[in-house]
């Protein structure tokens, strides 16, 4: 395939790494890869000028996938307002899409003005999120931003989920005032502790939506609304993703931090200042060396990622503004646009020189400002950016909102357990994604860069015993981001109903005999979501005879190949005791196979003869033996087993040259 170049359409923006070399003279161009579309041959691809493209390696984004469009906010839309201050339901002077939109004022009394949808039909459930476009004025006399969603029009079973975070500095908002911006609202968030919820809503079957707006005494602000679409979550945030992040590169991090993680064998990521580094190098203990960045990637599997050249920039910040109701300024000497290009640049080649990246580069905002121009310059230098929203609406949605601003919840001096736990619950319980963002760890935390460190090992453990959530660095989330793109996905193969384990145009009927005791594992990642309660084998020319034991087991896999069994068949020694036949055992109890999610499937056969089955099977010399052991492994097996075991150690696993072929069915 010929070289082709990588670019971007809309508002979805780039990774770029600098490839002087690539093009001579040390001017900017492109980086070819074969991959990707031509752009259309004007000096302007995806919104940015050729000449300030100094890298090359081009992330695009999908966009979201539109399941449904409520509502475009056009004439007869159905929306009604109340205790507003002043309201327009067909407004035709502020407007992005059609030809009006709707807006709410609040009054000056605190009391909450609302503006709420007629009669819906909504299914929540399952893979999909809530995207808004909103328009916020007076910013800074919000005290309190949510969406509502009931099933029984708020008598009595409803939730609320927050749209803004509640922070006195502007730049640190998510949502920046008199700007248009698209917003997802993950229903994790109503169910943790940064939300609320009354009654048991039925999110299948949503009937009314709702935003409501408060602000502080004496004030009030404007929320102007667009549009209100369900989108789909990607599959493979179905059972819900933890990201934990670090920020400033404390030595803590990795003397507490990371002894923390390798218990389970999660990765992070490590959003890293040059200058704190290099003087760790130089013997500050307060901060991590080179080394230890290097053994974190090399052997913890941490992404380490940018965040700031030297200390004296990230105190500066690359965005600063004003708090209009007190005065207040933040950032009074932010980073010019040079001064911030720089920056990137800097550290960018330092990570490389040090082999600490493979320029897929992560960033996130120093003290959490920034500005749209901030952001749109980060589009264009780097693959995605972390802000810093706080707790009050923490909760990203899979594809985050906004690549270049995603959210996150903070771990500091003031982070209640509890409260974090109830994240965790809600991400697994509804999908989504939590990012974590620490700074330093310590036993009495004051300062709002420290967290407590028993909390911190407490948090990690309880992650950890959440099955089917999983502990990705972000970097690793925004890259699967374009393979789950479903226009690309090729589903041509897969079954109608139910999942196939190991792909059934290679299966054959030779030389797959079963060894007793011997639990024969095969891995795959799951394609669907969807309710299992049977699985499926086929035994070959040979029937078992004079058995003792028969299950099938599924065992989830853990970041570090850890296997802890999620369901099972009951033993049934009549299984398998015909040649040639297709057997079908029901598990013990109905279970949910989440996308995405690798598992290792098989059965265990105690007995004297021994069936065989079709199966994948390798043949030949023993150079063969590793391809199914190469990760992530395809096929493992584990001898001398009595019963299934309820968790297996990676390393006990031994190489297998066959994998049985299985079928899931609800």
């Amino acid at each position: 395939m010929p070289n082709v170049y990588h670019y971007l359409e809309g508002p979805y923006a780039v990774s770029q790494r600098r490839y002087d070399s690539l093009i001579g003279g040390g001017r900017p161009g492109w980086y070819t890869t074969p991959t990707a579309r031509i752009p259309d041959g004007t000096i302007q691809v995806g919104g940015i000028p050729a000449t300030d493209v100094r890298a090359a390696q081009k992330f695009p984004y999908p966009r979201p996938k539109v399941l449904q469009n409520i509502t475009s906010m056009q004439s007869g839309h159905g929306w009604t307002a109340s205790n507003a201050l002043a309201n327009a339901m067909n407004d035709n002077t502020a407007f992005v899409i059609g030809a009006q939109s709707a807006y709410i004022t609040s009054k000056t009394d605190t009391t909450a003005a609302t503006i709420t949808s007629g009669t819906l039909a909504l299914d929540m459930s399952a893979t999909k999120t809530i995207r808004l476009l909103v328009m916020v004025t007076g910013g800074d006399n919000i005290q309190g931003m949510s969406l509502y969603a009931t099933s029984d029009n708020f008598a009595a079973n409803y939730s609320f989920s927050n749209i803004q975070n509640v922070v006195a500095d502007p730049s640190v908002r998510w949502l920046k005032d008199g700007e248009w911006k698209w917003v997802t609202v993950n229903m994790a968030s109503s169910a943790s502790a940064t939300g609320g919820v009354t009654g048991k809503p039925n999110y299948a079957a949503i009937d009314h939506l709702r935003i409501r707006l408060t602000t502080t005494t004496g004030t009030s602000a404007t929320v102007h609304l667009q549009a209100v679409q369900v989108v789909e979550r990607r599959s493979f945030a179905s059972g819900g993703i933890v990201c934990f992040t670090y920020d400033d590169s404390y030595r803590a991090q990795y003397t507490l931090a990371k002894v923390h993680l390798d218990k389970w064998g999660f990765p992070a990521t490590a959003f890293t200042i040059k200058s704190n580094v290099t003087d760790g190098d130089g013997g500050n203990t307060a901060w991590m060396t080179t080394q230890m960045l290097k053994d974190l990637r090399s052997y913890s599997r941490w992404e380490i990622a940018l965040h700031c050249n030297t200390l004296a920039n990230h105190a500066r910040a690359f965005s600063g503004a004003t708090n209009g109701a007190t005065g207040t300024v933040y950032g009074t000497n932010p980073l010019s646009a040079v001064e911030l290009d720089d920056d990137i640049s800097r550290e960018e080649d330092w990570l490389t020189a040090n082999s600490l990246t493979d320029g897929f580069f992560g960033h996130c905002y120093p003290q959490g400002r920034f500005l749209t121009a901030t952001r749109d310059l980060m589009a264009r230098r780097v693959a995605y950016a972390r802000a810093m929203t706080a707790n009050s609406n923490g909760c990203e949605t899979v594809p985050p909102a906004d690549p270049y601003a995603i959210r996150c919840y903070t771990l500091d001096n003031n982070s209640n357990i509890a409260t974090l736990q109830a994240i965790v619950d809600s991400v697994a319980l509804h999908g989504g994604m939590a990012v974590f963002c620490c700074h330093d760890l310590v036993t009495t935390p004051t300062l709002s860069t420290q967290f407590k460190t028993a909390d911190h090992a407490t948090l990690v453990d309880y992650v950890a015993g959440k099955a089917g959530l999983r502990v990705m660095t972000l970097g690793d989330v925004m890259r699967t981001l374009t393979a789950q793109d479903t226009s690309v996905l090729d589903t041509s193969d897969v079954l109608a109903v139910g999942e196939a384990v190991a792909d059934r145009r290679f299966v054959a009927n030779s030389g797959n005999t079963q060894t007793s005791g011997l639990l024969q594992l095969t891995y795959f990642t799951a394609k669907k979501t969807e309710v299992i309660n049977n699985l499926t084998m086929y035994t070959s020319g040979t029937l078992g005879a004079v058995l003792t034991l028969v299950k099938m087991g599924v065992y989830s896999v853990a970041s570090n190949g850890d296997l802890t069994l999620v369901a099972s068949t009951a033993s049934d020694t009549t299984l398998f005791n015909a040649a040639n036949t297709k057997y079908t055992a029901a598990l013990s109890a109905a279970w949910t196979k989440q996308a995405g999610q690798r598992y290792a499937v098989g059965p265990l056969v105690v007995g004297t003869t021994m069936p065989t089955f079709y199966a994948i099977n390798l043949s030949g010399a023993s150079i063969i033996d590793g391809v199914f052991a190469a990760e992530p492994k395809v096929g493992a097996a584990l001898s001398s087993q009595s019963d299934l075991p309820s968790t297996i150690a990676s390393g006990s696993l031994a190489l297998s040259r066959r994998v049985p072929y299985m079928e899931m069915t609800p």
